[in-house]
């Protein structure tokens, strides 16, 4: 896997706005909606350009990849999403793939308060 164009610092506050938003709108967010909004965010879609640089990818494919950095990370309790840990609960829910429609297990995020 190629190193990514930007840094967790950079890119993790861009993702918890974004999920915030959603689950401040919508009650929750899934990973897939999560990357569709970040495709739209001015910031998100900064992040995602970087990304798309000499790869064949689609934007789609970027911002969900983004998305599951993020997730690990939480997942792992790295020392940079630490702050993000107490924002959220996940839970894993069955979800068609936007792209493939495949049946894939992935993240739904709820705000913790």
């Amino acid at each position: 896997m190629p190193k990514p164009k930007w840094t967790k610092e950079e890119a993790f506050p861009v993702i918890e706005q974004v999920v915030k938003n959603l689950c401040q709108q919508n009650g929750s967010a899934d990973r897939d909606q999560i990357a569709s909004a970040l495709i739209n965010d001015p910031s998100g879609k900064r992040l995602i350009q970087r990304g798309l640089q000499g790869s064949d990818r689609s934007a789609f494919r970027v911002a969900g990849n983004i998305v599951d950095w993020f997730s690990a990370e939480l997942t792992s309790h790295s020392s940079v999403a630490a702050r993000y840990t107490d924002i959220y609960k996940r839970e894993r829910v069955k979800r068609s793939h936007l792209e493939t429609g495949k049946s894939r297990e992935i993240y739904l995020y709820t705000l913790a308060l």
